[in-house]
C-alpha cells in the first residue's frame, strides 16, 4: 500500500436551519487562525450560519497505487 500526505483545511458549518455543511480542501499552508476566526466570526454575526469549526492539518491516504 502506498501513502500520501496532504495538508487539509476542513470546515464544518452548522447552518440556520438547523442542518450541517462540511467541506474539505488541500492546502498549501494552514490558514492564520487569528484571520480566518475574524472572518468566520463576522459571517457568524451576520446571520449566515448558527456556528462553525475549523481544522488544518496533515491527512495520511493509503492507496493501492500511487496518487
Amino acid at each position: 500500500m502506498t501513502f500520501t500526505v496532504k495538508l487539509m483545511v476542513m470546515i464544518m458549518l452548522w447552518n440556520n436551519d438547523g442542518s450541517f455543511h462540511s467541506s474539505a480542501a488541500e492546502v498549501k499552508n494552514c490558514p492564520d487562525v487569528e484571520i480566518f476566526s475574524a472572518a468566520m466570526e463576522d459571517s457568524r454575526k451576520a446571520g449566515r450560519f448558527k456556528g462553525w469549526a475549523a481544522h488544518c492539518d496533515e491527512v495520511t491516504f493509503g492507496s493501492d497505487s500511487p496518487i
